[in-house]
């Protein structure tokens, strides 16, 4: 393969094998929003996977992703939880 768009963190793993050239743009952020739907019959699941997630900022940080959760989001679940 002579070319891949990848996002950075998925290229870590090969680092010492590939060479990455890094678009500076803002249309090429991935963003993963995270919200609970009114009508999920699995709230409760969902909010712990938040919970879980929004507990791991380090291990998130450590995989090179930025980190975008306000902290007082974390502490209730979801900030878009109903």
């Amino acid at each position: 393969m002579d070319a891949t768009l990848a996002y950075a963190t998925d290229t870590l793993v090969e680092a010492d094998r590939i060479d990455v050239i890094r678009i500076e743009c803002d249309a090429a952020k991935a963003i993963q929003p995270f919200g609970i739907a009114r009508s999920s019959r699995c709230k409760q699941i969902s909010r712990r996977l938040y919970q879980a997630i929004a507990a791991s900022r380090s291990t998130f940080e450590q995989a090179s992703f930025h980190w975008r959760i306000d902290d007082s989001e974390t502490e209730n679940g979801a900030a878009s939880d109903p």
